[in-house]
């Protein structure tokens, strides 16, 4: 269901966005936040992966993800101004586009994987092909020698 993954997607952004407010300013280190951060950004990659396939076509759904999803918005920038307030301009960007060559690095490899997965099941059938030509031709050549000698 839909709208269950998307009120999923929410509480966990929620969820890790209480979790940084509470803390940001005893953490010594961006790294304490990274299980949050991390948590959040899924949340509202979720929502809003999830807020196009609703189950009912109609306006309150419709306008309930989009409001959603602006509000998570609002609190994903709110965010941002916490970090780089306490950990320095440009961290949260850091964050983000350390996170995006992470997940574009991944898509890559998962690419390379079906591609290596996909030539290996064309070498095998290769094989196949050519030992069943090969039987084929020693099973004729049997019958002719066969043939020949009676």
């Amino acid at each position: 269901m839909v709208v269950g993954e998307i009120l999923t997607g929410i509480a966990l952004f929620k969820q890790s966005v209480d979790f940084i407010k509470s803390n940001i300013n005893t953490a010594k280190d961006v790294s304490a936040f990274a299980s949050s951060i991390d948590d959040m950004l899924n949340g509202r990659d979720q929502v809003n992966k999830d807020k196009n396939k609703s189950d009912a076509f109609s306006i309150k759904n419709v306008a309930s993800a989009t409001i959603d999803a602006k509000l998570l918005e609002e609190e994903l920038d709110e965010m941002r101004q916490l970090i780089d307030n306490r950990f320095g301009f440009g961290t949260w960007a850091s964050i983000i586009n350390s996170r995006a060559k992470m997940m574009q690095e991944a898509k890559e490899e998962e690419k390379r994987q079906r591609v290596l997965k996909r030539r290996q099941i064309q070498e095998r059938n290769e094989i196949i092909k050519l030992g069943g030509i090969a039987l084929t031709i020693g099973i004729t050549v049997l019958c002719v020698m066969i043939v020949i000698i009676a």
